[in-house]
């Protein structure tokens, strides 16, 4: 085994085969261990947040809402979603857990059309899953 692994070190066109296979190489086995970055997080040292606060979004969206008319007497417009803000801050991945659609579309639509800041951990910014819910009682009004 000795002769083996001395001849393999010794002779000058075998090494400069291996040296050359070995830089040949090197880009695959870097690429292999790099992954792209697909981590969402469910939770961050600093929270993704919608400029001017949360209840800055509920109000936004309250002055914008457009409630399909005829309404019934008694409208509950309790909506919850979810959504991914991504390390620019754009949202992706937005899902409507509970409410009308129509009205929950609405309120996806005012969380996309502005730049969240970026939730972060260890001081880098992260891809973040967040949670958001609204909440109003609407009655018609009697004409």
């Amino acid at each position: 085994m000795d002769g083996i692994l001395r001849g393999w070190f010794t002779n000058k066109d075998i090494i400069m085969r291996n040296v050359f296979f070995c830089l040949l190489l090197l880009p695959v086995i870097l690429k292999a261990q790099s992954k792209p970055d697909t981590i969402i997080y469910s939770y961050t040292e600093i929270p993704p947040e919608y400029p001017g606060a949360e209840n800055k979004l509920s109000i936004d969206f309250l002055k914008k809402i457009r409630v399909p008319k005829p309404i019934p007497s008694s409208f509950d417009t309790r909506i919850a979603v979810e959504f991914v803000v991504e390390k620019n801050g754009t949202i992706t991945h937005e899902r409507i857990i509970r409410g009308n659609k129509d009205i929950a579309s609405q309120f996806l639509k005012q969380i996309k059309s502005v730049k969240w800041t970026t939730g972060y951990n260890k001081g880098k910014p992260v891809r973040s899953k967040y949670s958001s819910a609204v909440s109003c009682l609407m009655t018609a009004s009697e004409e």
